[in-house]
């Protein structure tokens, strides 16, 4: 049945307003209507509009990094940031909004932000602007808004009607001029062109000169019918580009059509780029049209093609600059199409937004190209196709023609993120063209919670498939940089999750949720719906007598973890109980710096990890196993303990003789790696091993519990440990010469206090000695702390070897 909502603001924890070029509105004016957020403009040097729009591009990807690379704006913790960049009509044409293409990368690299701009048609007045942002805050999925007329409208696509495209672009005895003309695209050009007429001349221009490859290459495709001429030549340099023109004219007699396909790629974040980078890579696009256009501007020319990109209307990871510069093309398509109708210019002009070529075009990875095709539907183009496309487009009407290659409902469907559409089989390509409506967004149904651990060994299991290594190397809370992950593998980590999840993940997500456990958190947030598909959901179901709940298997597999053991999963287990228990969840990390609260005494207290060594038991299984066999762990001492038959004998005849041989001892007690915990061998040889241990086992619960060290520095956790003096420090006074650090080495209330430092753990941290009692006890600490709110997580345990007849 239908139902009715509010359309509500997106919550977000910071907010820029960003103006540019709109003088009749000012910054501090807007800044006095809004409680809160911040506003900033710019207008601009004068100069060329080329010049202009660059300085723009700079400008606005300046303030984004500000922005991004604060803190407060990449914390996990902290909510979306939201940048409403507004945009003025101040000249004519006005090619600023082509500048929403940064802000679509930029979203892309940063998921966290929420990015709009909003063209306006006149300025107006502050508390009627300050509506706009505010309408535009409840659709933060619309990216390109405009406001004429008193309307809103935003830029949407729809299908190309293919027209009969008759003969094609190329006529016999034509001249045509190609900018880019050492690159793939140029040369695939020149063979079309070679294959429809019989003669026709090609003057190709490029900042580069020709290898001896490329002119064998291009002579080759030319087999004396097509005059191939390639001149060095700079595109943006407008007196080089005027004097050519007028060469072309004098030699050849005419000039038919102009295909500018020139460009560079600079890849990297946004947060990477430098204004050095951008330049490079916008002059060639932007600078290289302007000067195209201004020197054929007299001429009478069948077309005017401009060569753009998918990432000029979709954004691209790492290529924020590439995609402003592709935008800019689409927008002075739009603006020479109305030059051509008023008639101060000639001929056809379109903008091509095209996918990959495979035979031409920028070289991307192949892991690149598997990421494009599985997040956006796209498809490298095979050459026969994108040439039909090409005469197709020119044959249009329309300025600018998107290329959709591939899945084009998926295409479709990521240009219209708000419109949810059923994906239908993948028809192969079409031509979409830009136009104006309005659409509202569909309201999304909240998905059951997912099993968070089965989650976590899947993309261990993904990052060890990639790595090459074993789970149990791989720490949910290090970042997966410290693991080897650069650029390439961050890009075949994101397409194996897309594959195996049908998600839409970017390789820059890693960058921001740079641990297993915060992107288990970013997914659960975001992708929820789309998860349940593969993992088992999770329902509360009380249990009797207790104001808790535990989670069961909502599949009623009954399985422990959707078949995903968790950690320290007996062979032996309580039937009823495993029904209940699906492994234990992963918690979140104690806060640093925070008290606990208070609890009431009673309250449910997990137990979320163990380690432990014992008599002919290495581990916690081990000693279960041993419990369920019934077997006996006592033994005969061994003399890497002491030597016991060098004592042995009947007590009653004196002489400190025993007749006790037996005990049950730990193995390799001597056995400890110093330098892992910052110690050097001198002093741990004077450490008592039960301080070895401690800290060797203290280290194993909390990697049992999921956990990094580095999570609880800082934190409240506590330490409580049972200890006693075990003699050890008898054996090194008789041994060792004393040293400063031998008291520190074997007295036992040092030991605890040693690891809560080493940890730097903030909560309690005692020895607790009421012998045999002493783990009992520190149990009970442990519960009281936490109850008390002195904690939120207790390490507790005891420790107790015997390392001397005299201990």
């Amino acid at each position: 049945e239908p139902v009715s909502q509010e359309e509500e603001a997106a919550h977000v924890s910071e907010w820029l307003v960003l103006l540019y070029h709109v003088p009749d509105l000012s910054a501090t004016a807007l800044q006095a209507q809004m409680t809160w957020g911040k506003v900033k403009s710019w207008s601009g040097q004068p100069s060329s509009r080329a010049e202009r729009f660059q300085q723009a591009v700079e400008h606005l990807i300046g303030e984004l990094e500000s922005l991004l690379g604060k803190p407060t704006a990449t914390a996990r913790s902290a909510g979306p940031v939201l940048v409403q960049l507004v945009v003025g009509q101040q000249e004519q044409p006005n090619l600023f909004p082509a500048l929403v293409a940064v802000l679509k990368t930029a979203q892309q690299e940063y998921p966290r932000l929420l990015a709009q701009l909003i063209e306006l048609q006149a300025a107006p007045q502050p508390e009627q602007l300050l509506s706009y942002l505010q309408e535009n805050q409840r659709r933060p999925h619309e990216q390109h808004i405009g406001y004429r007329d008193g309307k809103r409208w935003v830029r949407t696509w729809h299908n190309c009607v293919h027209k009969s495209s008759g003969p094609g672009p190329w006529k016999e005895a034509g001249c045509y001029l190609i900018s880019g003309g050492a690159g793939g695209l140029a040369r695939l050009l020149v063979q079309e062109i070679a294959q429809q007429v019989e003669q026709a001349s090609v003057v190709l221009i490029g900042r580069s000169a020709l290898s001896r490859a490329q002119q064998a290459q291009l002579e080759e495709i030319g087999q004396g019918r097509i005059h191939i001429d390639y001149q060095q030549t700079d595109v943006t340099d407008g007196p080089a580009v005027h004097a050519l023109i007028e060469s072309i004219l004098a030699h050849y007699g005419h000039l038919n059509g102009i295909i500018h396909a020139a460009g560079i790629l600079r890849d990297s974040l946004l947060l990477n780029k430098t204004p050095q980078e951008v330049q490079a890579v916008l002059a060639p696009k932007v600078m290289g049209v302007e000067v195209l256009d201004e020197a054929s501007s007299t001429l009478p020319l069948d077309f005017f093609l401009l060569c753009s990109s998918l990432a000029g209307v979709m954004g691209n990871v790492g290529q924020a600059d590439y995609a402003a510069a592709n935008a800019y093309l689409d927008a002075f398509a739009h603006a020479r199409q109305a030059w051509v109708l008023a008639g101060s210019r000639h001929g056809t002009t379109v903008s091509i937004n095209w996918p990959l070529w495979a035979q031409a075009g920028m070289h991307v990875r192949g892991e690149m190209r598997e990421m494009m095709r599985e997040r956006l539907g796209t498809e490298v183009m095979p050459t026969e196709v994108g040439m039909k496309v090409l005469s197709q487009a020119l044959a249009s009407g329309s300025a600018q023609v998107m290329v959709a290659h591939g899945h084009v409902e998926r295409i479709k469907q990521r240009l219209r993120p708000a419109v949810a559409t059923v994906q239908q089989p993948a028809s192969r390509v079409g031509l979409l063209d830009p136009s104006v409506a309005e659409h509202s967004p569909d309201l999304d149904q909240q998905p059951a919670p997912i099993a968070r651990e089965a989650l976590c060994q899947q993309l261990c299991n993904h990052v060890c498939n990639l790595l090459k290594t074993e789970v149990d190397e791989i720490d949910a809370q290090t970042s997966l940089a410290e693991y080897g992950f650069d650029s390439i593998t961050f890009t075949l980590f994101a397409n194996r999750l897309n594959q195996s999840y049908q998600l839409d993940l970017s390789p820059a997500l890693f960058y921001e949720y740079s641990t297993i456990e915060q992107l288990i958190d970013y997914l659960l947030a975001n992708y929820a719906a789309a998860l349940a598909a593969h993992f088992p959901t999770t329902v509360a179901v009380p249990l009797a007598g207790h104001s808790g709940a535990s989670p069961i298997d909502a599949g009623g597999s009954g399985g422990l973890g959707g078949g995903q053991p968790p950690s320290g999963v007996w062979d032996t287990a309580n039937p009823a109980r495993g029904l209940l228990s699906p492994g234990p969840q992963l918690p979140s990390a104690p806060r640093v710096g925070t008290p606990g609260k208070a609890r009431a005494s009673g309250s449910a207290i997990a137990i979320i990890g163990m380690s432990g060594i014992f008599p002919q038991a290495s581990d916690v299984q081990s000693l279960w196993s041993n419990l369920l066999a019934g077997r006996d762990c006592i033994s005969e001492i061994p003399p890497t303990r002491w030597d016991w038959q060098s004592a042995f004998g009947n007590p009653a005849m004196g002489g400190k003789k025993t007749n006790i041989k037996w005990a049950g001892v730990i193995e390799d007690v001597e056995y400890f790696d110093p330098l892992f915990f910052g110690i050097n061998k001198a002093e741990a040889e004077q450490m008592d091993p039960q301080q070895r241990l401690l800290m060797m086992y203290v280290w194993k619960a909390i990697e049992d519990a999921g956990y990094s060290t580095e999570s609880l520095s800082g934190s409240d956790t506590a330490l409580f440990v049972g200890t006693i003096s075990s003699g050890y420090g008898e054996r090194v006074f008789r041994s060792l010469p004393i040293e400063g650090h031998s008291s520190t080495g074997h007295v036992p209330s040092v030991g605890p206090n040693r690891m809560s430092y080493f940890l730097n753990l903030h909560g309690p941290s005692e020895p607790i000695e009421t012998a045999c009692s002493s783990s009992l006890v520190a149990i009970h600490r442990g519960v009281s702390a936490i109850e008390g709110g002195q904690c939120s997580l207790a390490i507790v345990g005891g420790i107790n070897t015997l390392l001397s007849l005299d201990g």
